[in-house]
């Protein structure tokens, strides 16, 4: 730790080199990682348009995923690596190209899983194997989203009750319960966004990467850590007005057991093979744990 000093010895002039610590936490060595593996994933990004996709876990279902959290979010990137790939196939006879990143918390740190999705606006036609771009700003509808993934993630959902594979209350131990459970909540809507396309990849990369590498709260937005617990300034998206920049608002949280505060992150990529290999899973980083994610390109 520390640092080491060289000077000129013509001139005086000081340079100060910090030595590396390695952890998510050091603002200096967390924010290098995160641009290295930002620059890692640009190096394999095609230079053509993409969306940024968001998909959120229901608010009725934050419980069971928080009680089996490894298996539920394998399960959300399984559906999207499902759902988004056949699109590109059935629609367009094409291989798509997506960069997948699961964030377990929103600004405020509270449990909020969700994954954000990068997805190309285009991609190698089937046949021919030429790059084809999709006419347009569109990609597909939110309601065919929301629908399509809610159902295949739920058919694993599914298959992990009836195997026993993960932790429910015990008012939904019994498969029929359970099935009443899902088909009295799916009348609520399923969240997701589809934004517009961007030419230049580089700026959604940045931002859905920000966490991977790093801790999931600035250290410039903490304000005070007092008595045990900290303050911090976070985007306060729900009560701003739809289409303004957020708002800031102030929040006062405990630490917990696992680290300052629970989150994760985790990374798939799924790639048309003439581009780069095809990364299926997911891997998980928990603040205060050493685990690490998991990224084959």
């Amino acid at each position: 730790m520390g640092y080491a000093t060289y000077a000129c010895e013509e001139c005086g002039e000081q340079h100060y080199m910090y030595r590396s610590c390695g952890h998510r936490f050091c603002p200096t060595c967390g924010t290098a990682a995160t641009s290295r593996w930002a620059d890692n994933i640009l190096h394999n990004v095609l230079n053509i348009k993409h969306h940024h996709v968001v998909v959120t876990l229901p608010a009725w279902l934050r419980d069971i995923a928080h009680r089996n959290e490894r298996a539920v979010y394998d399960a959300m990137f399984s559906a999207v690596g499902e759902v988004i790939p056949g699109w590109f196939r059935y629609k367009h006879q094409m291989e798509g190209g997506m960069i997948a990143v699961l964030h377990t918390a929103g600004s405020d740190l509270k449990y909020h899983p969700h994954l954000h999705l990068v997805v190309t606006g285009g991609g190698i036609k089937q046949e021919s194997k030429e790059m084809k771009l999709l006419e347009g700003a569109y990609l597909f509808r939110h309601e065919w989203l929301k629908k399509r993934f809610r159902w295949v993630f739920q058919q694993r959902l599914l298959a992990l009750h009836t195997h026993g594979q993960y932790k429910t209350p015990k008012r939904l131990a019994d498969r029929v319960d359970f099935l009443r459970f899902l088909k009295v909540h799916n009348e609520r809507d399923w969240v997701v966004s589809i934004q517009e396309p961007l030419q230049n990849a580089e700026s959604i990369v940045r931002y859905v990467g920000r966490y991977t590498k790093r801790a999931c709260l600035s250290e410039y937005k903490i304000e005070e850590v007092k008595d045990e617990h900290v303050t911090f300034r976070y985007n306060d998206y729900r009560n701003t007005p739809k289409g303004q920049k957020p708002k800031e608002a102030l929040l006062r949280r405990k630490p917990t057991t696992k680290g300052i505060f629970p989150y994760s992150s985790g990374v798939s990529i799924f790639a048309p093979s003439a581009f780069a290999g095809v990364f299926v899973g997911a891997g998980f980083q928990l603040c205060g744990i050493n685990s690490c994610s998991r990224l084959t390109l």
